[in-house]
């Protein structure tokens, strides 16, 4: 039984109707978008939601879109004691404090998916990384990766989660801003060659899970990586805009060799992953 199912009879049925069915779910938290007619009902809601999903303990209730450099939420607490978690996917766990980290659980297939695509000896860039989820993988599979977020409470939980999934001989967490990273690789990479890393300046793929409206990073993304290199890109635009997009990498320097939607965010919004090659 779904959680509205439970409340029926309960909620008002014109309050029950503008209430979603879906909520995403982080670790044991589950984080709802409650319309300003539920609020009311808030503990009830809360109550059959953790009936419907044993795993949680706690719930929370968005009070603003995502915002801000470090792309954080306003949440209230429905009921549990806090909003930090350990989430776990395809074997990997990332310790996350919603309040101070941006953290979906939605793309766990798409981070598995690009992450696969990551062969042993591989030198990987993972910008605005958040907890890691795209670093970690990249890393167990072999590969040596630079992570770099510019929120250091993400930071911090990262450096965790580093030591948490057994990466941290082959994975490096820097503190900055992804639009000054071409000026940063001649020192960063000569602190990781003392350190024992082999590869240089350039990096043989990228993954970037870039913000919304950031597509005006792809120039500074491929100063710094190799020829024939790959870049992952996500970027956030209506169906109709994509041809755009592509038009817009092959002048930056890249082929788009495959695309694909992985989420809507908004009404007529969706999140693209465009797989790309540097010519």
């Amino acid at each position: 039984m779904d959680f509205k199912s439970r409340i029926e009879g309960i909620v008002p049925d014109e309050v029950l109707n503008n209430i979603s069915g879906r909520f995403d779910v982080v670790g044991d938290i589950a984080v709802l978008s409650l319309p300003d007619c539920a609020k009311a009902y808030a503990d009830c809601i809360a109550g059959a939601v953790c009936d419907s999903r044993k795993n949680i303990r706690t719930v929370l209730n968005k009070r603003s879109l995502v915002s801000g450099d470090f792309r954080t939420f306003c949440f209230d607490v429905i009921c549990g004691s806090g909003t930090e978690t350990v989430h776990r996917e395809y074997g990997f766990s990332y310790n996350v404090d919603l309040r101070d980290s941006f953290f979906t659980g939605r793309l766990a297939s798409e981070r598995m998916r690009v992450t696969s695509l990551v062969t042993g000896g591989e030198s990987v860039f993972v910008p605005f990384a958040g907890v890691g989820p795209f670093a970690v993988p990249a890393a167990k599979r072999g590969a040596y990766v630079i992570a770099m977020e510019l929120n250091r409470e993400a930071c911090g939980y990262m450096r965790k989660n580093m030591n948490l999934n057994s990466v941290c001989g082959s994975m490096d967490v820097i503190c900055g801003d992804v639009c000054c990273c071409g000026s940063l690789f001649g020192s960063v990479t000569g602190s990781l060659s003392d350190s024992g890393s082999s590869f240089g300046c350039l990096f043989d793929r990228i993954i970037a899970p870039a913000p919304y409206g950031m597509d005006d990073v792809i120039p500074v993304l491929s100063g710094i990586l190799k020829k024939d290199g790959h870049l992952h890109f996500y970027s956030f635009r209506p169906e109709n805009q994509v041809g755009d997009f592509i038009d817009y990498a092959k002048g930056c320097g890249f082929i788009v060799e495959g695309y694909s939607a992985c989420g809507n965010v908004a009404p007529g919004i969706l999140r693209w992953v465009f797989d790309m090659r540097k010519l």
